[in-house]
């Protein structure tokens, strides 16, 4: 289930990018304003996910996970109903929240079931997940959008499915440690200090989302202009991506005992920088 609900992170994004071109002439507006559509609720999730790990450390992860998929459902399929723009805009911000509080606790489950190798393993399997995931939700979104620009907003559906089975099957993993104090009241501040590598590996978290977002919303209007219009054919585009992805994941734990992490990083900044360079 941890896993299922893994997909769902990816698939607030990707879902809908096959269909950028087609919201932009439906909704009569600029690439700018459908890029917005696109990234809105990554700067919720931005921004709530530290009060999302307070919450979790008051109330445990349960609650906070079946929330979260209502919430994620909810705000993810209300494009299909609405044709506004502010509006999309609004129901991204919600879905934003059910992405945020997805993400976090699941996190927090792992590291909190897992340790040492059991962790890596876990890791790169929600990491695989997440991007197979990737590789199903926009060929989906793509196949629905030949139809309409609206009905890929129904993929968004399948975490109330998943928040039914959530609340039936997974148990508190996280509850009263939030009320476990520090002896010196560590704070966030405490922690760069001491771990300042911290600075460079959040850099590389965000230089590695600007990347996959710069490739979500502007390889579908590169591709029109080549003349490849079909959402059908885009989404096969951004699946590559994540397939590619999704078989390194799986491979993660076998990679980290063979060799470190800062070749790990190396290695994937040079990737990403050929992969840029090509395009």
């Amino acid at each position: 289930m941890v896993l299922a609900a893994s997909t769902l992170t990816v698939m607030a994004g990707t879902t809908i990018s096959p269909i950028i071109n087609l919201m932009r002439m439906g909704l009569q507006i600029s690439s700018t304003q459908v890029a917005f559509i696109i990234t809105t609720h990554s700067l919720v999730v931005a921004l709530s996910s530290p009060v999302i790990g307070r919450v979790i450390d008051l109330v445990g992860t349960r609650k906070p996970l079946v929330a979260g998929l209502v919430i994620y459902g909810v705000g993810g399929s209300a494009g299909y109903f609405i044709d506004s723009y502010l509006e999309i805009l609004l129901s991204r911000i919600v879905l934003g929240l059910g992405v945020s509080a997805i993400f976090v606790t699941i996190s927090v489950i792992i590291t909190d079931l897992f340790d040492g190798p059991d962790r890596d393993l876990m890791m790169g399997r929600r990491v695989s997940a997440n991007n197979f995931g990737g590789i199903i939700w926009p060929i989906l979104g793509g196949s629905l959008g030949v139809y309409s620009w609206q009905f890929p907003f129904l993929v968004y559906l399948v975490a109330l499915p998943i928040a039914a089975i959530a609340l039936w099957c997974v148990s508190e993993t996280h509850i009263n440690r939030g009320r476990i104090k520090s002896e010196d009241g560590e704070s966030v501040g405490r922690i760069f200090k001491a771990n300042p590598v911290l600075f460079a590996i959040l850099g590389l978290v965000l230089l590695t989302t600007i990347g996959i977002y710069t490739i979500v919303i502007y390889l579908p209007q590169l591709l029109e202009k080549l003349g490849i219009a079909s959402s059908l054919t885009i989404g096969l585009f951004i699946s590559a991506m994540t397939l590619a992805s999704g078989t390194t994941s799986f491979l993660y734990a076998k990679i980290k005992s063979e060799v470190s992490y800062r070749t790990i990083f190396m290695g994937a900044t040079f990737l990403w920088v050929t992969a840029f360079t090509s395009i």
